[in-house]
């Protein structure tokens, strides 16, 4: 009897001692699976910090633009503007300046009005919204300037910007197209419209324009003829050159 007892004692004993050993191989498993996704939960966390590090430290490169139309609605920190192709926002703050024309003379945020002709200049964010720096004010929109013209080479086109810049006579005229300009290429008598990704480095071009009286501005091209003519790059880069002597750019076919 003494026997039977002292063997159950034993398997309940190395029963026990199985079942703790299970119950903390199980338990050690847990604590691993829980510290190896804290790992990983660190190091997602310290990959989204490096990224957003790295974002905010990214400089985008601000633009000077103006905006041009007449006003819609006044806030305390915007202006809506009508302008000829779109409306626009031109955000205000307290560096804004304001003044009114005729007469430049310097008025404040109150003295806008619904209709008015505005100017508003500054830069450009990434949301297309006018960080206005200065802001000129008319009773009604003004008399536009004298159309002007222009002969030379192309020396630059930016086709995601709609803008050329060529030389006219040393000097370098920069050009905006807009959904108007009247785009075309010439070859004898014959006309033939083009896009702008069609014009090449070194072509000669005529241009007609509204040139513009501030600097934030580029005039806007109204009639863009091309010819058939090109010039080498090396020709077209040392007319470029600040220190290039100004050259003749009216090809034979725009003199005639």
């Amino acid at each position: 009897m003494i026997k039977k007892i002292s063997n159950s004692l034993v398997i309940i004993t190395c029963l026990t001692i199985l079942s703790i050993q299970a119950v903390l191989a199980v338990s050690e498993a847990t604590d691993s699976a829980q510290a190896e996704n804290a790992d990983l939960t660190q190091s997602i966390k310290d990959r989204i910090k490096k990224i957003a590090t790295q974002s905010s430290t990214l400089i985008v490169p601000k633009r000077k633009i103006a905006f041009l139309g007449s006003v819609e609605k006044i806030t305390h920190e915007t202006l809506t503007l009508k302008t000829s192709d779109d409306i626009k926002l031109a955000s205000l703050s307290a560096q804004t300046t304001f003044s009114r024309l005729p007469g430049n003379n310097a008025v404040k945020q109150n003295d806008i009005s619904i209709g008015d002709y505005a100017v508003a200049m500054g830069f450009i964010n990434g949301s297309q919204v006018l960080e206005t720096k200065r802001i000129l004010l008319f009773a009604d929109d003004p008399a536009l300037t004298k159309k002007t013209s222009s002969a030379g080479i192309i020396t630059l086109i930016d086709v995601k910007q709609a803008e050329i810049e060529f030389v006219s006579d040393g000097t370098t005229i920069k050009l905006a197209l807009t959904k108007n300009t009247d785009l075309a290429i010439q070859s004898g008598v014959e006309k033939t419209p083009l896009e702008l990704d069609q014009l090449k480095i070194g072509q000669y071009i005529a241009a007609i324009y509204i040139p513009t009286t501030d600097e934030y501005s580029i005039p806007k091209a109204l009639t863009i003829l091309a010819t058939s003519i090109i010039k080498p790059i090396e020709e077209v880069a040392l007319t470029s050159s600040p220190s290039a002597s100004p050259v003749t750019t009216t090809p034979p076919e725009l003199s005639r």
